[in-house]
């Protein structure tokens, strides 16, 4: 005896879901130009070997396709959507099931009506194979939520230090020195450069962040401080004399801590390294852009820099 079951749709779209998980996410590649067909598939089996990849050789061949299967991304030349525009808005902007996730457009940016629940994007001539992997890489493996918060929280904690630190070092400077600073000039650097004389590099650690800090004096400046601290008349330091400008930074760090209070409160901080050198260039352990502030006296300038990188 045949009973018929009726279709249980709690079910049918559970197991669609669990199938969808399941399911390898895929591109479909449409150009009738061989030469950029096979290029743009070798790229993407080189660069994005997680994803499966379709070919479509004909236009017919890739409505066929578009029908018979769901893709997470359809590359194809932007001006053969335009010629054949309402066959390609009939069936890949208005049907939701035949609709592909996301369109990359190779060529010169056409006005096209679409369906905002496909993501389109353009790739303008000369085609370039890095900025297309990229793109792709952005499509099939998105930044997580938690990756997008973990990046806002180093960079609000990063700004919060920075901000201290450019403080502390005016107010430690200018006591040190009876000297008034003036700040003028705030820029970012590639991670080597010339400083000054006389400089302290300190490393400061966290659960959340870790970074190099260093500041650095002219000879004149530093004579300043260091005749004006030890109640002498120093023209030439010897090397116990120039380990003073640790001291220096020791001092900045611990007004630090104390400007920031609570926030965080798992601030290591590690002994100074010292190095004199006339015109020295100081280069971090961090390979990330550096963040310097220089400040202007009447005997030279102070730079302080740091090289902040996120550990979440």
């Amino acid at each position: 005896m045949y009973i018929h079951i009726p279709e249980n749709k709690v079910i049918h779209n559970v197991l669609m879901k669990i199938l969808k998980a399941n399911q390898k996410k895929t591109a479909l590649v449409f150009n009738e130009d061989r030469k950029i067909r096979n290029s743009v598939k070798d790229l993407l089996k080189d660069n994005v070997s997680e994803i499966s990849i379709i070919n479509a050789i004909s236009l017919s061949e890739c409505l066929l396709k578009l029908q018979k299967q769901k893709f997470t991304l359809l590359v194809m030349n932007s001006n053969t959507i335009v010629e054949n525009n309402s066959r390609f808005t009939d069936l890949v902007f208005k049907e939701k099931n035949s609709s592909p996730d996301n369109i990359i457009l190779l060529g010169p940016k056409k006005e096209i009506q679409h369906s905002e629940s496909v993501s389109l994007s353009y790739l303008d001539e000369p085609f370039n194979p890095e900025e297309f992997v990229k793109l792709v890489k952005n499509i099939f493996f998105p930044k997580s939520k938690k990756e997008a918060m973990s990046k806002e929280i180093v960079k609000k904690l990063s700004a919060k230090l920075l901000t201290e630190l450019a403080i502390s070092t005016d107010e430690t400077v200018e006591m040190l020195s009876g000297l008034e600073l003036s700040k003028s000039e705030i820029y970012k650097r590639s991670n080597e450069g010339i400083s000054g004389d006389f400089s302290g590099v300190i490393n400061i650690d966290s659960k959340i962040l870790r970074l190099s800090v260093a500041i650095s004096f002219t000879k004149p400046l530093y004579l300043k401080i260091l005749n004006k601290s030890l109640g002498s008349d120093i023209t030439e330091p010897t090397e116990e004399e120039s380990a003073f400008v640790g001291e220096i930074c020791n001092q900045v760090c611990g007004l630090l801590i104390e400007k920031l209070g609570n926030f965080p409160t798992d601030l290591m901080i590690g002994l100074p390294d010292v190095v004199v050198e006339p015109q020295h260039r100081v280069i971090h352990p961090y390979d990330v852009p550096v963040i310097a502030i220089r400040y202007k006296t009447d005997l030279g300038d102070v730079v302080m820099e740091a090289a902040i990188e996120g550990k979440i």
